[in-house]
C-alpha cells in the first residue's frame, strides 16, 4: 500500500498507457473513433481514482461516469467526454495547488464584473472588438456580457454574488443587481436572492437585535425585490412554464426509466424532441434525430410509456396534442438530464455528492464558496449551468474551495 501511495502518479500514466491501447470500446464500430474515445475515458478513470483522498463521493460519481461513457452506444458522446475531463483535471489540479489560491475569490468578482461591463455596452449597442465581441441579433430580449445568452450571464452573476459579501467588494454588489436585470433572466435572479437569504441565517446573532432587524431587512428586500422582477421584466407566467417545461421534465423521467443505466451521453438532443416537438417538426428533422438513436426498441418502450400505446395512429395523434414551441434539446433542469443520461446509479451518486458538498461547506468557516455552488445547485434547476463553460468552470471553483477549505 505505501508503494501505491507513493507511486500514484506513475501507475495511473502506465494505467492510461496499457489499457488505452489494449481495451476497446464494445458498441462503438469505428476503431479511430474508439480508441480516441477510449483515451478520454480511461484517464477519467484514473483521476476518478485519484480524487478518492479528497471526496469519496465525487470520486465514485466521476467513476460511474466513466463507466457509462465505456458502455456508450453513440459517437455523439466525444463532446461530454472532452468537457466532463477538461473539468475533472482542472478539479484535480485545483486540489493538488489549492493552497496557492489566494486571489480566485477576487478574480471570480472581476469576472463577474467584467460580465456587466459588457452588458452595458450591449445596452447600448456598442460591440467590442473580437476575440469579446457577441452576436446580440438572435436575442429578443436581454444582454449576455461575455456568455452565449441572457441565462448564461444570469446564472453566473447568480452564482457569483456571494464572492462581493466582503470588505470592500460589497460597494460593488449594486453592480451586480444592474447586471442581472439587464440580462432580463429569472435564472440568475432566483439564486441570488436564496443567496442572500441563506447569508442572512448564517449570519444571524440572536444577541445583537439591531444586526438580526438589519438582516431581516435584508430577506424581506430580496424576496420584494425578487417578486417584482417577476412580474414587471421577465414575467413569471406558471401556467405556461408547467405545460411546457414541466411537460418536457416528466416526458424525460418516464423516457429515463425505460432504461435503468441510462441511455448514455450524446442522446438527450436526438431522443427526446422526438417525444417534445415531434408533433410540429418536417419530416427531415425527425428523420435526423432518428438516425442518431442509439436505441431503437427502448425508444418504442418510451414511446408507449410515455403515450401509453404502441399504436402509431394513436401514439401521433398524442404527441400532436403534447407538444412544445421548439426543441428542448436541453432539459434545462441538469438533475434530470443526468438521471436521463446515467441512471438511477447516476442520479443517487449525484444527489450524494452534492449533499456531501453542501454539507462540508457549510461546516467550513469561510461560507460564501457553498453560498456560491448553492447558487450554481439552484440554477441547475431550471437550466444547464454544468454544461456552459464560464458557468462550469466557476462551480468547480467553488468544489475545489470547499474541499479544500475543509482540510484548514
Amino acid at each position: 500500500m505505501d508503494y501505491i501511495r507513493d507511486n500514484k502518479a506513475g501507475i495511473g500514466a502506465v494505467a492510461i498507457l496499457f489499457l488505452s491501447t489494449c481495451l476497446y470500446l464494445p458498441f462503438i464500430d469505428s476503431s479511430r473513433d474508439n480508441r480516441l474515445l477510449l483515451v478520454g475515458i480511461i484517464i477519467l478513470i484514473v483521476i476518478a481514482g485519484l480524487l478518492w483522498k479528497y471526496t469519496k463521493t465525487g470520486a465514485l460519481l466521476l467513476g460511474w461516469v466513466a463507466i457509462r461513457f465505456y458502455f456508450g452506444t453513440s459517437e455523439w458522446m466525444g463532446t461530454p467526454i472532452y468537457s466532463i475531463l477538461c473539468l475533472s483535471i482542472l478539479c484535480l489540479a485545483g486540489l493538488w495547488t489549492y493552497p496557492k489560491w489566494g486571489n480566485i475569490k477576487n478574480t471570480i468578482c472581476l469576472i463577474a464584473l467584467f460580465n456587466v461591463a459588457f452588458e452595458v455596452l450591449q445596452l447600448y449597442g456598442i460591440q467590442w472588438p473580437l476575440p469579446f465581441q457577441v452576436d446580440m441579433s438572435s436575442f429578443q430580449r436581454g444582454t449576455c456580457g461575455l456568455t452565449g445568452n441572457p441565462n448564461e450571464v444570469s446564472a453566473l452573476l447568480g452564482m457569483s454574488i456571494a464572492m462581493f459579501f466582503r470588505k470592500r467588494w460589497a460597494y460593488c454588489i449594486p453592480f451586480v443587481v444592474l447586471g442581472l436585470i439587464l440580462a432580463q433572466s429569472l435564472v440568475g435572479c432566483v439564486s441570488a436572492a436564496a443567496v442572500f437569504v441563506m447569508w442572512s441565517i448564517t449570519k444571524y446573532d440572536r444577541s445583537d437585535a439591531y444586526d438580526s432587524l438589519r438582516r431581516v431587512v435584508v430577506v424581506l428586500c430580496a424576496c420584494v425585490l425578487l417578486a417584482a422582477y417577476a412580474i414587471k421584466i421577465d414575467r413569471l407566467n406558471i401556467p405556461e412554464q408547467v405545460q411546457h417545461r414541466g411537460m418536457v421534465y416528466l416526458t424525460t423521467v418516464k423516457v429515463a426509466s425505460v432504461k435503468a443505466f441510462g441511455w448514455g451521453f450524446g442522446q438527450y438532443q436526438y431522443v427526446m424532441p422526438l417525444f417534445t416537438f415531434s408533433g410540429s417538426s418536417p419530416a427531415y428533422y425527425i428523420d435526423h434525430l432518428l438516425s442518431n438513436v442509439s436505441d431503437k426498441e427502448a425508444l418504442e418502450k418510451g414511446i408507449k410509456r410515455v403515450a401509453g400505446t404502441t399504436d402509431i395512429a394513436k401514439a401521433r395523434e398524442y404527441f400532436k396534442n403534447h407538444t412544445t414551441p421548439a426543441p428542448f434539446d436541453k432539459a434545462h433542469n441538469e438533475y434530470i438530464e443526468f438521471y436521463f443520461a446515467t441512471g438511477i446509479i447516476g442520479a443517487v451518486l449525484g444527489f450524494l455528492f452534492m449533499v456531501s458538498m453542501l454539507r462540508r461547506g457549510f461546516k467550513n468557516k469561510d461560507k460564501l464558496p457553498v453560498l456560491c455552488l448553492m447558487a450554481s445547485g439552484l440554477s441547475a434547476l431550471v437550466f444547464f449551468p454544468w454544461q456552459v463553460t464560464q458557468t462550469a468552470v466557476m462551480t468547480i471553483s467553488f468544489i475545489v474551495m470547499i474541499v479544500g477549505g475543509s482540510k484548514e
